[in-house]
């Protein structure tokens, strides 16, 4: 049913359309940069990595990103 110019209308549809976009980083790469940074400081002689972390590794954006560029804090 067509309802005339400001006239009421019993129900409305409404159809929104939304662009997202998402930022990732590769596990092999998060992997390599965990790996330098604690190997490093390891005690090779007295000190192993048993588990890096990268399979449960969270970030949160600490301020708004752009669409191709993002600043994140460990969580």
């Amino acid at each position: 049913m067509n309802e005339q110019v400001g006239a009421q209308a019993s129900s409305v549809t409404v159809t929104s359309v939304t662009s997202y976009s998402m930022l990732g980083v590769k596990k092999s790469d998060l992997q390599s940069l965990v790996d330098k940074n604690v190997t490093g400081q390891l005690d090779k002689g007295k000190q192993v990595i048993l588990d890096d972390g990268v399979a449960n590794a969270q970030f949160i954006e600490d301020n708004p990103g752009t669409a191709s560029s993002a600043t994140v804090a460990r969580r």
